[in-house]
């Protein structure tokens, strides 16, 4: 009786380890690596953008107030088309996140591009109060698209690179901050 005791504890004993190791396998599945996933087009696009992004909208926030003074406008018009943008984003990503949930995040995301690219070639054309607004709205709206960075990555990556999507998230968001130090061109 200890014998069949025994014997079942080291049947079920190999059977946990063996289910240990298949858990501690699936957690290392070869997939694509860091470099290999940079070098799709997915990536390469979404890496290019953020370059521009961060060139362009990233400091939007920055140096819209003293480009309102530049244009002849108050400082006042310029906190207005900041607390636009801060209202438009909020609505932004309500509605936006709706919209990508329903129709799908790439197609949101190309939507986002082509809105903040608009505005980005709109916005030195500003000279009145309204235009500036408008532009602020746009920008604020749109700017959305930084949360779907990762929700596309996700999905074209999750499977293939689980161990390295974060890093690939990380390099990402990291690829706009010399845009702030160089701001708008």
């Amino acid at each position: 009786s200890s014998l069949q005791s025994t014997e079942e504890n080291g049947h079920q004993y190999e059977q946990l380890r063996s289910l240990l190791n298949n858990t501690k396998h699936e957690d290392q599945q070869p997939g694509l690596s860091f470099n290999e996933v940079l070098r799709t087009r997915t990536a390469i696009c979404i890496v290019c953008w953020s370059i521009a992004f961060g060139a362009c909208l990233d400091s939007y926030s920055v140096f819209i107030p003293p480009f309102a003074e530049s244009i002849g406008l108050s400082s006042q018009v310029g906190a207005l088309a900041l607390s636009v943008s801060g209202l438009a984003l909020m609505i932004g990503n309500l509605t936006l996140g709706f919209f990508a949930d329903r129709f799908g995040h790439t197609l949101a995301m190309k939507v986002c591009m082509v809105a903040l690219t608009c505005a980005c070639i709109g916005w030195p054309f500003c000279k009145s109060e309204w235009s500036l607004i408008l532009v602020s709205c746009c920008v604020g709206y749109f700017f959305t698209c930084t949360s779907l960075f990762v929700s596309i990555l996700t999905n074209a990556y999750e499977h293939t690179a689980k161990g390295c999507i974060m890093t690939v998230t990380g390099f990402v968001y990291a690829v706009r901050c010399p845009g702030l130090l160089i701001g708008p061109a």
